[in-house]
């Protein structure tokens, strides 16, 4: 077994780390407040008003969050969301459901089957696929994708217990994510959890997609997947609605340590049946992501950078206390953009190729690669150059900028 600890790999950006930030909350915080009772304190009333509402057979009522029940099938589904209020709950029977269309939400709701899985982070997980969801739904085009969550900061949304599995179609889905989770406003959606749900054999290309600005989590859930990438995390609005291709990302700290990332962890995820180890996790557009606590097998987190287009690269990736299990050759690991902290993670099996954890790629440095916005990396493009003045400008002959400073305690 080969344990990594304590790796840092390089960082593109031209700004020093800030101070140590605090802690990120603990994940069981996070789900507290995800699951918490959604209830409005009934209103004050006088008792002359309580006398008259008894006397007049009446009482007052108590505004709760809802639970209606759906019959699973994609139309009652959706009807069910359409008259949902923030705070509610759309639950899915148990049995076998095939969904042709997409499902639309913007409401801030938890969407809950019947599906269970218990020891969701471990080589061998146990399931009981109870609302089991065939993937139907269009293979091309915007609509190509079997779930859409478009909510504000303001609102939570939660989807757990249901089991996705291949339709009919036998032709792959070639979006960037079958379950598209977009935070959009001028601070992050905070609050946006997927967990306990089992994703099998999907006919798609790439699965979750968080985006816009979305500090989410994917906990115990489990992928058993092979030609398909289970998540695409992007952070293109992040620092608000006027940036655009993850530029405000590239204008902030990494923030390691916060929760200033999208969370995955605690997941089994199985990409077996392929001749090497394929993607687990993508990112661009200044996405940030964590991956920590999951089992993963045959499996590696990548990200990409500036060759393919004028949007920016990942930006912060934080991979620790993880076990990767290899029965096929890999290079454990890719980064093409951004900083990332590998640490604490054992890697049982077949080793990565060159005993590398994490192989770093430059697509500038030559022609073929870059996109012209970006230009090859000779030194002489204005991205090549470091900020000297601190307000994100270059001075020939001057040092770079010194943002910050002090000395690391190790415990």
């Amino acid at each position: 077994m080969n344990t990594c600890k304590n790796c840092f790999v390089g960082d593109t950006a031209p700004l020093q780390e800030p101070a140590p930030a605090a802690a990120a909350p603990k994940t069981a915080a996070m789900k507290a407040e995800l699951v918490a009772d959604f209830g409005i304190a009934p209103p004050h009333i006088s008792v002359i008003a309580f006398v008259i509402l008894i006397l007049s057979g009446f009482f007052t009522p108590w505004c709760r969050a809802g639970v209606n029940h759906s019959d699973g099938s994609a139309g009652d589904v959706q009807a069910a969301i359409n008259q949902a209020k923030d705070g509610d709950t759309i639950t899915l029977p148990a049995g076998t459901f095939s969904w042709t269309s997409t499902l639309k939400i913007t409401k801030g709701i938890t969407l809950q089957g019947q599906s269970t899985i218990t020891g969701a982070g471990t080589s061998s997980p146990t399931i009981h696929d109870g609302t089991i969801i065939k993937d139907d739904t269009p293979r091309r085009g915007r609509e190509a994708c079997i779930l859409e969550v478009d909510i504000t900061p303001t609102q939570s949304f939660r989807m757990t217990g249901i089991t996705f599995t291949a339709g009919s179609s036998t032709q792959r889905a070639g979006s960037d994510g079958a379950f598209r989770f977009i935070g959009r406003g001028n601070s992050p959606v905070m609050n946006c959890r997927i967990d306990h749900c089992h994703f099998d054999s999907l006919n798609q290309s790439k699965l979750i997609w968080p985006s816009g600005w979305n500090y989410g989590v994917a906990d115990h859930n489990v992928f058993n997947l092979a030609d398909t990438q289970s998540f695409y995390v992007t952070q293109d609005q992040y620092g608000g609605t006027s940036q655009k291709g993850g530029n405000g990302a590239w204008a902030d700290y990494p923030w390691f340590g916060t929760e200033k990332f999208f969370f995955i962890e605690d997941n089994t995820i199985n990409r077996a049946g392929l001749p090497h180890a394929h993607t687990m996790a993508d990112s661009l557009m200044g996405g940030r992501y964590v991956i920590r606590h999951n089992y993963i097998i045959n499996a590696i987190p990548a990200n990409h950078g500036t060759e393919g287009g004028a949007v920016r690269g990942a930006r912060a990736q934080e991979v620790y206390d993880n076990i990767f299990e290899l029965t096929v050759t890999s290079i454990g690991g890719l980064q093409r953009s951004g900083t990332s902290l590998w640490h604490d993670n054992s890697y049982i099996g077949i080793e990565p190729k060159n005993d590398a954890l994490c192989g770093l790629a430059n697509f500038r440095e030559g022609p073929s690669r870059p996109d012209p916005a970006w230009g090859i990396a000779d030194g002489t493009s204005v991205w090549d150059a470091n900020d000297t003045e601190g307000n994100g400008t270059f001075v020939e002959g001057h040092p770079p900028f010194l943002f910050a400073s002090g000395t690391v305690a190790v415990a």
